[in-house]
């Protein structure tokens, strides 16, 4: 499966986000009206289609603060590794483990992290909902905040893996 899916990314355009100078997601534009870059189209592609996204993670969230999705709900299948996700309920962190081919559904209110991947590599495909807002994020003490990403994170956009 990771061999299928790391020959399908070569022809994805890719929006590679690294954390600290390491490489941490390579976000791949499946279709949908959020496809990313439109490499001078004019318009993004596709428009009729859910926004599909296909996600490769090098790196877990850590210990970072927790965050949540600036979008009605989000739901992402896990195709390949897995991981551990810490998720807020009231003032408890509850953690599960999702492996292959089980769903993971985010709603907006929803505050979690990926503490750990099961693999060095995990695939998922992923599916946005309706933007709503900006990215959230909770610190250790539960003050909320909103935050741009791109504050904490760098991203490359461009075509395709670079290590085919």
């Amino acid at each position: 499966m990771k061999r299928l899916l790391r020959f399908l990314s070569c022809f994805l355009p890719v929006k590679r986000i690294f954390v600290d100078g390491e490489l941490y997601l390579e976000r791949f534009y499946l279709f949908g009206p959020d496809t990313g870059p439109t490499y001078g189209l004019g318009k993004p592609r596709l428009r009729f289609l859910p926004t599909v996204w296909l996600h490769c993670f090098h790196a877990p969230d850590g210990d970072r603060e927790l965050h949540n999705h600036p979008w009605d709900i989000s739901k992402a299948l896990i195709l390949t590794g897995g991981y551990r996700e810490a998720r807020k309920y009231g003032p408890f962190l509850h953690y599960h483990t999702y492996k292959p081919w089980e769903i993971n559904v985010i709603d907006r209110d929803t505050f979690h992290r990926i503490t750990r991947l099961l693999e060095p590599e995990v695939w998922t495909l992923f599916c946005p909902g309706k933007r709503l807002d900006r990215w959230g994020f909770l610190n250790a003490q539960g003050e909320f905040r909103y935050h741009d990403q791109a504050a904490d994170k760098s991203s490359i956009e461009g075509s395709g893996r670079s290590d085919g």
